[in-house]
């Protein structure tokens, strides 16, 4: 047994409440950045930013992550069946992709919703375009970053 190994088995496993701390900090992190910038792509800096922000955080954090859960392990189910022969970066890459947008357009539309309401549709829609075209770049990577390197890493923790 390497000094390596020697060391790491004597460390404790997290607990679930350490583990649940770890992705709700990941959670909280993504969509507060996130919300932030289609806020301010929709009212700009204004006196009226931090409450429309709070309350679009707020709805995000709290619909994102059962959202967030079920459309990363449906796509994550598409992704590998329909490309098996493609290597695991590729369908990491893909899955990344399409989880920015899903998860961008509908954090855009809560954040429109809570910003400029539904009395407009035109107004409505123009704000979902917007908060998805101002936040996509770093959605994009952020979910990029995590499916390629965070996801394995998390992974690894949880099953400790």
């Amino acid at each position: 047994m390497s000094k390596h190994t020697a060391l790491n088995s004597n460390k404790p496993s997290p607990s679930k409440l350490q583990k649940t701390l770890v992705i709700a900090s990941l959670i909280l992190t993504f969509s507060g950045t996130i919300t932030a910038i289609m806020t301010f792509s929709n009212t700009g800096l204004t006196s009226q930013f931090l409450p429309n922000w709070l309350k679009a955080f707020g709805l995000s954090a709290l619909i994102m992550a059962p959202c967030g859960a079920l459309f990363s392990f449906l796509l994550h189910k598409l992704v590998t069946k329909t490309f098996k022969r493609t290597s695991y970066l590729i369908q990491n890459l893909i899955f990344a992709v399409f989880m920015a947008f899903i998860m961008e357009s509908i954090m855009a539309a809560m954040t429109a919703a809570t910003n400029v309401g539904f009395n407009s549709i035109t107004i409505f829609t123009s704000a979902w375009i917007n908060g998805v075209l101002w936040a996509l770049p770093l959605g994009l990577v952020l979910s990029v970053l995590m499916s390629t390197t965070i996801k394995p890493k998390l992974e690894k923790y949880l099953a400790s």
